[in-house]
């Protein structure tokens, strides 16, 4: 639990947990998980993946911060693979949907439309009654029918061509 225990804490007067150095996440995700591995069946698994679950959504808006930034600098590509990444390494997260809504945009500013639709498609058929459904309803029919290219997750890398160092990514409150 010392990991969890050293992660940013939300104050009012700083950034986001997630916008923060997620070091201590990280290592606090990799440690919950060695202990769930190994003791599975113990009495404290239950709250070890309660904890774990907590950790891995702040990773995950980590992620969604960043690529925003970099889409918001005109990266769309590195945008793009983060929220690959995303979408790749946290299946089950309740970030999906604003994942895959966020993919389809960066791929429609790639004008990669086939990759957008898919990712709007995708949106639409495994998250039926999520909010971001209906932004994806608006961009499908926007663009209209035509070929669709389905997302491709496996083997996905976080990229960084945006040029953009993770000291000015903290300092940047997008």
């Amino acid at each position: 639990w010392c990991h969890v225990e050293q992660m940013p804490e939300d104050w009012f007067l700083t950034p986001p947990q997630w916008e923060r150095d997620l070091s201590a996440a990280h290592d606090a995700d990799t440690a919950l998980a060695r202990f769930l591995r190994d003791h599975g069946d113990s009495p404290q698994a239950d709250e070890a993946r309660r904890i774990q679950e907590r950790v891995r959504d702040t990773l995950v808006r980590h992620e969604i911060y960043v690529a925003n930034f970099y889409g918001n600098r005109d990266h769309h590509a590195a945008a793009a693979s983060r929220l690959r990444g995303v979408l790749s390494r946290h299946r089950g997260s309740s970030f999906e949907p604003l994942a895959l809504l966020r993919l389809g945009e960066a791929f429609l500013r790639l004008g990669q439309t086939p990759e957008a639709r898919g990712a709007f498609v995708q949106l639409r058929e495994r998250f039926p009654q999520a909010a971001e459904g209906e932004a994806a309803a608006v961009h499908l029919a926007r663009i209209g029918p035509g070929p669709t290219t389905a997302v491709q997750l496996d083997d996905v890398a976080p990229a960084d061509d945006s040029g953009a160092t993770e000291d000015e990514i903290g300092r940047a409150h997008v």
